[in-house]
């Protein structure tokens, strides 16, 4: 301890300009005039234009904070060699050191005012002749240093704060609580994140499940995938059954087996831990009702608490058959379908007239980077990766494929400003908001299907891009709806 006085003795202050604290060694020498060292150092601060907010001496696996100078020096004289010093010297100060020591003992390793040490101090006082030199008068001075009240309310304070920290640490993150939890990574590339809720949405036979099947097939082994399929007929549960038993991944059936969602989600919550394990849900509505938002709020706290344990789930789920302008699904569900998980991505499909079909992802939510995918399913459903394909976009231009052949037709036939092009297209069943927004729409981009220019009276004037329409044509007959 004696090292530590000679060497460690620190002046926290507050500068007259900024709020972080600075700290001011003070080289305390080994004759013991600490002290009257520590009251010249106070007033130079103070004169300085610095506010002194407490004073530390030493450190140690605990720290006693004192109520006054005289504690503190009190302490100091009996060479305590297991915990450091800190006597606070104004109200912001004991805030300050609160603080701080929070920070540096997380676990609560400090003492404070006379009801710790109190007969040590006692003794100590008399020994040497503590008294309160202190706060010098050039400089304010702290009432509840002064009198036995204003002490009193320091002490209820501490206690309060005390009692505070005890309650909320119950609740703290520590160290060895997600010593288990693995950094942010992959699953499967730009689709499945370890550790979290994934929700993969898509419209009936829009290729969720056979994408997903196909996907656990990819997996590296190190994962212990169970893809729970509650949303097929027997016939396909016997195919999904065989591919997973070659592809290595295991299926399940609650029917089946005659166990309930509720009883196989306790049997998780039995187990210790879940790392390594990911489980496939499809479809999320056979597991909770989407449309109540309470059971929803409810079985993803479940699946949380899961993740928690190691766990990662994919949830599949439907859409409505509603859309929005631009022809893209909507989730089936009440919001918290979506807010309470950590990644919802959209599968958006395109069915070719040989039965194939196209399949991109459209991430709607996600916490991480991820880049959209495409996959490709054959006439006999065998899956595979592939080149990005914006099928967003073919289903954009297959929803609004009669009013850009009504807009071209009005262009084409001498219709060139907008005014002209809006009554043209009312005359053929397209009303003015569907083609103002096609106009807009169609203008610009990688391949704009019109230009628009500033005529006379500045009026707004298309003429068609060449090969506009044979481009049209092209993309309608690559990717041909069935």
């Amino acid at each position: 301890m004696s090292e530590l006085k000679q060497n460690h003795v620190t002046i926290f202050c507050k500068p007259s300009v900024g709020d972080e604290i600075v700290p001011i060694e003070v080289d305390a020498g080994s004759d013991g005039s600490i002290f009257g060292l520590l009251e010249r150092r106070l007033e130079q601060q103070a004169q300085g234009g610095n506010t002194p907010l407490y004073i530390q001496i030493g450190s140690g696996e605990q720290m006693f904070v004192a109520l006054s100078v005289a504690d503190l020096q009190a302490l100091y004289c009996l060479q305590p060699n297991d915990i450091g010093l800190i006597a606070v010297v104004n109200e912001d100060g004991l805030a300050e050191a609160l603080n701080a020591l929070a920070l540096r003992y997380p676990d609560g390793l400090w003492l404070f005012g006379h009801h710790a040490r109190k007969e040590e101090i006692r003794q100590a006082r008399l020994q040497c002749a503590a008294e309160p030199l202190y706060p010098p008068t050039s400089y304010p001075t702290w009432s509840q240093y002064l009198d036995g009240e204003g002490d009193e309310a320091v002490s209820t304070r501490i206690e309060e704060t005390i009692e505070s920290r005890q309650v909320l640490s119950k609740f703290a993150v520590k160290r060895d609580h997600i010593q288990h939890l693995e950094n942010q990574r992959f699953v499967f590339d730009n689709l499945l994140y370890e550790g979290q809720i994934t929700v993969i949405c898509a419209e009936p036979n829009g290729g969720k499940t056979t994408v997903m099947n196909w996907i656990c097939s990819q997996v590296d082994e190190g994962y212990q995938i169970t893809y729970l399929n509650e949303d097929c007929s027997g016939a396909e549960l016997k195919t999904y059954q065989e591919y997973a038993e070659v592809r290595g991944f295991e299926l399940c059936n609650l029917d089946i087996r005659g166990v309930t969602p509720d009883q196989f989600m306790g049997s998780l919550g039995s187990l210790s831990s879940l790392k390594g394990h990911v489980f496939v849900l499809d479809t999320l509505k056979k597991f909770v009702d989407v449309m109540n938002k309470a059971k929803v709020s409810q079985f993803y706290s479940l699946l949380r608490r899961l993740c928690n344990k190691g766990a990662t789930f994919v949830l599949l789920a439907h859409t409505t058959k509603y859309k929005d302008a631009e022809g893209l699904p909507k989730f089936d569900g009440v919001g918290d379908v979506m807010n309470d998980c950590d990644t919802l991505i959209y599968f958006l499909p395109v069915k070719h007239e040989d039965g194939s079909m196209t399949v991109s992802t459209l991430p709607a939510k996600t916490r991480g980077i991820m880049e959209p995918l495409t996959f490709t399913i054959d006439k006999f459903r065998e899956v595979s990766l592939t080149d990005y394909v914006d099928t967003r976009e073919h289903r954009r231009r297959q929803v609004d494929h009669e009013a850009i052949k009504v807009i071209a037709e009005a262009i084409s036939s001498g219709c060139s400003n907008q005014s002209e092009i809006l009554k043209f297209s009312a005359g053929r069943g397209v009303g003015r908001r569907v083609a103002l927004r096609v106009l807009a729409d169609y203008e610009e981009g990688a391949a704009p299907l019109w230009k628009k220019a500033r005529g006379p009276n500045n009026a707004c004037q298309y003429t068609l891009v060449e090969n506009a329409q044979e481009y049209e044509a092209e993309a309608a007959d690559a990717f041909a709806m069935t």
